[in-house]
């Protein structure tokens, strides 16, 4: 979950609203109690604010869950620590996590399917190439195209007749996609002698 979509997140499980149309279309947050900020953020989005809220908004029956999660981002024993130590030894980015999952508004990043992935590769393949556009048949084209990591291409051969080749090209997202989901394969040394 990205930094952006955690503090948004928390913003709305403490009551802030997002506003689009506030300060001449810029957009801003509404708190709880009418204020309202034209930042993308709140001002206040510290650490001792984050702390407050969860001091304020999380029950108490949801404190040895948000003890457990809290222990596994930093990996400290935090259910031995009392209740503020614990918050004050965690960093922010550690405190956001563990309180997102605690409140069920944790979001896992989604990870490439294998039949995506192979198909991004033969389009890749071809683009390293020079033989673009591929053209092919797959279920998983639209979802590719939805996600704006391939995109309609057309490619145009001759003179005064002239032959059209439509097919699909990656688009900077999809080459991008594709690099990460690669996993690092060892180099093999050369053969002694070669």
């Amino acid at each position: 979950m990205s930094e952006q979509a955690q503090v948004e997140a928390i913003l709305k499980w403490a009551g802030w609203s997002y506003d689009p149309d506030y300060n001449s279309g810029f957009g801003g947050w509404g708190g709880p109690d009418g204020k309202r900020s034209s930042c993308l953020a709140p001002p206040d989005m510290t650490g001792d604010w984050l702390r407050e809220q969860i001091g304020e908004r999380l029950p108490g029956g949801d404190w040895e869950p948000f003890q457990i999660y809290l222990e596994l981002e930093t990996g400290e024993n935090m259910l031995c620590v009392e209740r503020l130590q614990a918050q004050i030894l965690a960093t922010i980015a550690q405190l956001r996590a563990a309180l997102l999952k605690t409140v069920g508004l944790w979001k896992e990043e989604e990870r490439m399917r294998k039949p995506e992935q192979i198909l991004l590769g033969k389009i890749f393949a071809a683009e390293i190439e020079n033989r673009l556009p591929w053209q092919g048949r797959s279920k998983y084209l639209s979802c590719l195209e939805d996600a704006g990591w391939i995109q309609k291409m057309e490619r145009r051969f001759g003179g005064r007749i002239v032959c059209i080749v439509s097919g699909w090209a990656l688009t900077e997202a999809g080459r991008l996609a594709y690099c990460e989901s690669c996993c690092e394969k060892p180099v093999p040394s050369p053969k002694p002698g070669a």
